[in-house]
């Protein structure tokens, strides 16, 4: 439940802010990214599913974020 309301009120942050991210490379194909050091791992269908799996990484996790696949801005 805490996991739920946490990934709520990120996607709510990420909707407001318009926040997006500047990678140089992106793998996966669906919509929401686990992004670190300018590499996008586009592996999620929800939100929730791709803080869940940031979340599971343990101490790994310094530098990851979410975002949606729309909001990427691609080096080129």
């Amino acid at each position: 439940m805490r996991n739920s309301i946490i990934a709520a009120a990120f996607v709510s942050a990420l909707m407001i802010t318009g926040a997006s991210a500047q990678v140089s490379k992106v793998t996966g194909t669906q919509e929401f990214c686990a992004v670190n050091s300018g590499n996008a791992n586009c592996n999620f269908d929800t939100a929730a599913a791709c803080e869940k799996s940031i979340a599971n990484m343990g101490t790994g996790t310094k530098g990851y974020s979410c975002n949606e696949r729309s909001k990427l801005s691609v080096r080129q």
